[in-house]
């Protein structure tokens, strides 16, 4: 399958947000990206399907993605670009496929180091997250009862 772009310069094909550690169902979407000559991000999404095998181990996840792609007439190739989270099971499953690290990740992870880790030195960053847990916390609890 093709994008359909007269302009595009680059084309990217990505399976990602893969598992959510808050949900029991993991899902996995395929967007086909392309960047048309203005550098405009052309993004359309294929699918956003439930991930439905027994287990998350590395042959497993690239079973899936592949079986998915498949659907669309799709494979992991030279032409495709994968832009998936960090986790080293993703890293492994998608071995030998052109990608990249996701710039949410690797954002998102900078965040959570400043405001988690008492050793980052924002210590009064640390301080106000752990009152704004313990705010959100309350308000989940007086909304249970």
């Amino acid at each position: 399958m093709t994008l359909k772009s007269h302009n595009a310069h680059y084309y990217q094909r990505s399976p990602y947000d893969f598992f959510n550690r808050n949900l029991d169902i993991h899902f996995c979407s395929v967007t086909i990206c392309a960047i048309d000559s203005d550098f405009y991000l052309n993004s359309f999404c294929l699918c956003c399907k439930p991930y439905t095998l027994e287990n998350q181990t590395t042959p497993n996840v690239r079973k899936f993605v592949d079986e998915l792609l498949l659907e669309y007439g799709l494979s992991l190739n030279t032409n495709s670009l994968i832009v998936r989270d960090n986790e080293p099971k993703m890293i492994a499953a998608l071995r030998g496929a052109n990608r990249v690290g996701c710039s949410d990740h690797y954002n998102n992870k900078i965040l959570e180091h400043s405001f988690t880790v008492s050793k980052s030195r924002c210590v009064e960053v640390v301080e106000a997250f752990d009152i704004i847990k313990n705010i959100v916390a309350s308000f989940r609890r007086s909304h249970r009862q």
